[in-house]
């Protein structure tokens, strides 16, 4: 049985590839490996995988730049103009920062079912996107 189309975060992808041998990092790469081709990421995430990697837990550029190729290869969802406004609207019912938002209106737009991160309400629903920390 194939799993369901995955959103994953930034966090998730941070303790999977930047933190590997820790608890969370284990988590982490257990849940994705198991997504396979089912996980979707966004241009934001990449974008904040590769400054929190490097500036703030000193991964080299060189390895942080083959990680977001690596992801790359998979499906990533770019950010657009009405995506934005559609994430500012979320942002304001949901009472969620602008950025959670974003993160959430890219699984929505991306039809995943599920986002995995560890900055949301496990088992919250919005939008028909189940909220789910794969860390817990």
């Amino acid at each position: 049985m194939r799993p369901p189309r995955t959103f994953v975060d930034t966090n998730i992808l941070v303790y999977a590839f930047a933190e590997p041998f820790g608890t969370k990092g284990l988590k982490a790469s257990e849940a994705m490996l198991k997504l396979g081709n089912q996980m979707i990421v966004s241009t934001q995430v990449l974008h904040e995988f590769y400054n929190v990697a490097t500036r703030k837990l000193g991964m080299p550029s060189h390895q942080a730049r083959q990680v977001i190729v690596d992801l790359s290869n998979g499906e990533v969802v770019s950010s657009s103009p009405p995506m934005l406004i559609r994430a500012i609207d979320l942002s304001d019912a949901t009472k969620c920062s602008f950025w959670d938002a974003l993160i959430i209106q890219a699984a929505i737009d991306s039809r995943c079912v599920r986002l995995f991160t560890e900055d949301l309400n496990h088992g919250q629903l919005i939008n028909g996107v189940r909220i789910e920390n794969p860390l817990r």
